[in-house]
């Protein structure tokens, strides 16, 4: 039989399971397969339906210059056809896998430097345009209609010419022709994999805009949860004498808050405007490989009898080696090293799950959140990775496309309604309720445990009804107002031998409930 507590947790389980799945096919259902998409280097806005929506994903095939810098005024008519290298590729795509007419084999070098171009049609005159551009390895150049709208780094066709920083931007533009021809240089001789990851969107200055800071909302809103929860467990630390038990549980949190920071929507860089580009790839990668060895720390200070001290600790030590590499090397060996990282991540998240069978089998205290909890932190992790790997660009129903769904702040969908604005939330929400719920049971516990306990004189009591030891110890418990499982918890006994060893106390006392029971005890009812 359930208690009430066990009650509310199932149900706050199963609120946020179908919560979460109302929450993916809402996302999933709006990936329009009819909107617009770029052939051959040209896109035709008019297509694009204004009463709908006025905005889009630059999908679809782009003029491509492998290894060569094609400036607009060189793409004058009748003369851009004469131009070396021209051949038409999908946007994104990472260099790693481009097949080029020049070459006889697969280019497997991300190295390099290219030039795109893309030609749109079918423009309002009368309407001002955004182009938000996301981050691109490693720099990069814009130019629309042939002025030079944005520029990050310094591209260049070795690694002297070139400075990295490929940070995200945003650009306004008006045409009187009601046509853009957008040319953006790419070099990369830094990162394992070179190229744009991530679409470009282009829309309505003012819906692009409104865009922008909904994305800053959400990522501001992801890292207020976060340090909310860190808060809290400091205030449980302090206030409730769990002698620093959750440090690595408030590290996590402020680890994810500083994850966030450095997200698409770099609030760290809206923070401290002069952080080097550098500086915010090694956070980047820091806090998101923290994220699987600081939880096994958690798991393993919860269930400290089913883990291994020397193996658990050792594996979390491996984090250590990690922070030392991604600080003193380069960028490109650091992140031509993210398989290996990514197997040891994997490895921590088996160990948690081989914690967690065993508290669930067991039925150990907390376990049914805990086990969400850290469902939730691996999801979060397999989202982020997928995303700096450049696999989710797109909005397709796939596995790929339901991770995104679930955590990615930095998803593009071509419908926006008020109702997203919630649901982008629930992840976080639900962290922070489910984390919350748990500690709330602590200082339920912690508030029976400073109960006045039996008074000394009732000893004599004790030995005139001839308890046992552990019917004593069930009597202290029940008079704190343990429940049946809280007490076979405390005694190490299943729930069925608390209940006999209830039965034979109220034999010995006398005594038909509970309430009866600890009124004898506490003083209240001596006959």
């Amino acid at each position: 039989m359930l208690d009430n507590t066990e009650k509310i947790r199932i149900g706050l389980f199963i609120f946020i399971l179908f919560s979460s799945m109302f929450y993916i096919f809402y996302r999933v259902s709006f990936d329009n397969e009819d909107f617009p998409y770029t052939k051959k280097g040209v896109l035709n806005y008019q297509s694009l339906t204004f009463s709908e929506n006025g905005k889009l994903l630059l999908k679809g095939e782009w003029e491509f210059y492998w290894n060569h810098f094609y400036f607009p005024q060189d793409f004058i008519i009748g003369n851009e056809y004469s131009l070396l290298g021209r051949e038409f590729i999908d946007f994104p795509r990472s260099w790693e896998k481009i097949y080029s007419r020049s070459q006889t084999n697969q280019t497997n070098s991300s190295f390099g430097y290219a030039t795109y171009r893309l030609r749109i049609t079918g423009l309002s005159k009368r309407i001002k345009y955004s182009l938000m551009v996301p981050s691109i390895n490693s720099s990069y150049t814009l130019w629309i209609n042939g002025e030079r709208m944005l520029n990050s780094g310094m591209p260049g066709v070795n690694s002297k010419l070139s400075i990295d920083d490929g940070r995200p931007g945003s650009v306004s533009f008006s045409t009187d022709s009601g046509k853009a021809s957008i040319v953006l240089h790419v070099s990369n001789f830094s990162h394992r994999r070179g190229g744009p990851l991530q679409y470009m969107f282009l829309g309505r200055d003012t819906e692009v805009a409104s865009f922008i800071a909904d994305k800053t909302i959400f990522a501001g809103m992801g890292i207020i949860f976060s340090l909310l929860m860190a808060v809290f467990l400091i205030f449980l630390d302090v206030n409730y004498r769990m002698y620093f038990k959750e440090t690595f549980l408030i590290l996590l949190f402020f680890a994810l808050a500083v994850r966030i920071s450095v997200s698409d929507s770099l609030l760290l860089l809206r923070l401290f405007p002069n952080i080097s580009w550098e500086v915010i790839q090694k956070l980047k990668y820091i806090s998101t490989y923290c994220i699987g060895p600081l939880l096994l720390l958690v798991e393993m200070e919860q269930y400290k009898k089913e883990s291994s001290t020397v193996a658990g600790y050792s594996l979390a030590g491996v984090f250590l080696i990690l922070v030392t590499i991604i600080i003193f090397s380069t960028r490109y060996f650091y992140s031509s090293l993210n398989y290996l990282f990514d197997i040891y991540e994997l490895i921590c998240f088996i160990y948690i799950g081989y914690l967690l069978f065993y508290a669930i089998r067991s039925k150990k205290d907390l376990y049914l959140l805990n086990t969400t909890g850290v469902f939730l932190f691996f999801v979060l992790f397999i989202n982020i990775r997928l995303f700096i790997e450049g696999f989710l660009p797109s909005g397709k129903v796939s596995i790929s496309a339901v991770m995104n769904i679930i955590f990615n702040d930095q998803y593009y969908t071509q419908s926006y309604t008020p109702i997203f604005i919630f649901l982008s939330f629930l992840p976080y929400l639900s962290i922070f309720i489910f984390y919350i719920f748990s500690k709330i049971d602590y200082i339920i516990l912690f508030q029976k445990e400073n109960i006045s306990e039996i008074t000394p004189d009732k000893s004599e009591l004790f030995e005139k009804l001839k308890l046992t030891e552990r019917e004593v110890k069930i009597v202290e418990a029940l008079i704190k107002g343990y429940s049946n499982m809280e007490i076979a918890e405390k005694c190490f006994i299943s729930v069925g031998t608390a209940k006999n060893h209830l039965s034979h106390i109220y034999r010995k006392t006398n005594c038909s409930s509970r309430s009866k029971l600890i009124k004898l005890f506490i003083g209240h009812d001596n006959t």
